[in-house]
């Protein structure tokens, strides 16, 4: 994960392929040469990446050195994987521009095979640019300011409801509020979407409202099985549905939902299995629910699974960060299995981790949660 005191994420739009081999095994190890023409630098520039090799996004994950000519390069050993990489000058102040003068998008290094890929920079960011901007923001969109959580950072909250005010029979509460509508203050120009979701099931005969929380600075800790993350799920069970209330045209059968992506996924799992009276079901798309040595399934392992009647949409792609979620994901898949949890789970080949792609899928997700009728043995 590429450390940042805005919401985690990565965008992905760019793909480099390399030759492929007819065929590998899970054994192979193949070298990757990384040549870059990068003129008028007068420092090593580096490749910062997802995986191992490059440092897990250090922003100085393998230096590339001169060779001559304005050219510069490094190498690397990995197994074949889809690897997601940056270029920057040593720090994530100093990436690389597109020739717009906007941060170049993450690029998707595919490794089959030995193999030398090429890259050209002519411009790097001095601490101003800025990621392009795609999208818009659809429908009634409502910006409630900076509040208070009790024992956590004050933070930003957004309301999206029908524009005509017409009654909802279900209010999702999201995470990462400010990468869900607005692509110009989401993290990396790109939007979920989450209003034209929104909109496309207002039309589909599901009312809907968003409520949208944003992060912190304190966003591996808050989205955590730690006190601030347990403070923070208090808060989205009580008065974060309150407030959904106040803002909502609620249906009085009206039913609540909590969904997220990467650390945002964890967190949403947490609600439910601590609040599962408050909450209707949870979605947790491409989840870290276990990352960096934490593993939250051997947390709930400890505990009896008191949500099993509520549905648990679980998902994740398979290029990138994606692959190395998967293990943790399919530990808490077996552990929730165990128990009996109503739940679907589903792999979207090529998807990144990446708002487009989290939001591409939504819909789907939301309608399966939705339409559920669990039982349990609660």
């Amino acid at each position: 994960m590429k450390p940042s005191l805005r919401c985690f994420s990565a965008l992905i739009l760019l793909r480099i392929t390399g030759c492929c081999a007819p065929s590998t095994t899970a054994d192979d190890i193949f070298i990757v040469q990384f040549e870059l023409y990068a003129p008028g630098i007068t420092v090593k520039p580096f490749l910062a990446g997802s995986s191992i090799a490059l440092g897990e996004w250090r922003s100085d994950g393998v230096v590339l050195e001169p060779i001559g000519d304005d050219t510069y390069r490094g190498s690397f050993q990995v197994p074949a994987v889809e690897v997601e990489c940056k270029l920057t000058l040593g720090s994530w102040a100093t990436e690389a521009l597109d020739v717009d003068g906007f941060l170049r998008t993450n690029r998707i290094l595919q490794i089959a095979s030995d193999t030398l890929l090429r890259d050209t920079v002519f411009a790097w960011n001095e601490g101003t640019a800025t990621s392009r901007t795609f999208g818009q923001v659809t429908g009634y969109v409502k910006e409630l300011g900076e509040l208070p959580i009790q024992d956590l950072i004050p933070r930003n909250i957004w309301a999206w409801s029908p524009d005509d005010g017409q009654e909802v029979t279900a209010v999702l509460l999201m995470n990462d509020g400010r990468n869900l509508f607005d692509p110009t203050i989401s993290n990396f120009g790109v939007d979920w979407g989450v209003d034209e979701v929104a909109t496309g099931l207002l039309e589909d005969g599901i009312s809907i409202a968003i409520l949208g929380i944003d992060c912190t600075e304190d966003r591996f800790s808050e989205y955590s099985w730690t006190r601030n993350g347990r403070s923070y799920v208090k808060w989205l069970a009580s008065e974060g549905k309150k407030l959904a209330i106040s803002q909502f045209n609620c249906a009085g059968n009206v039913q609540f939902y909590v969904a997220g992506s990467s650390m945002g996924g964890l967190i949403s799992l947490i609600a439910l299995s601590q609040y599962p009276d408050a909450f209707d079901g949870a979605i947790c798309m491409s989840p870290a629910f276990a990352y960096k040595g934490f593993d939250y399934s051997e947390v709930l392992a400890d505990q009896e699974l008191s949500f099993t009647h509520r549905p648990v949409w679980i998902d994740n792609g398979t290029v990138g960060l994606e692959t190395e979620l998967q293990p943790g994901i399919d530990r808490m898949i077996k552990l929730l299995d165990a128990g009996g949890a109503c739940m679907k789970i589903k792999i979207y080949r090529g998807a990144s981790h990446f708002e487009a792609d989290w939001g591409e899928r939504l819909a789907e997700a939301f309608t399966w949660v939705n339409r559920q009728a669990c039982s349990g043995n609660h």
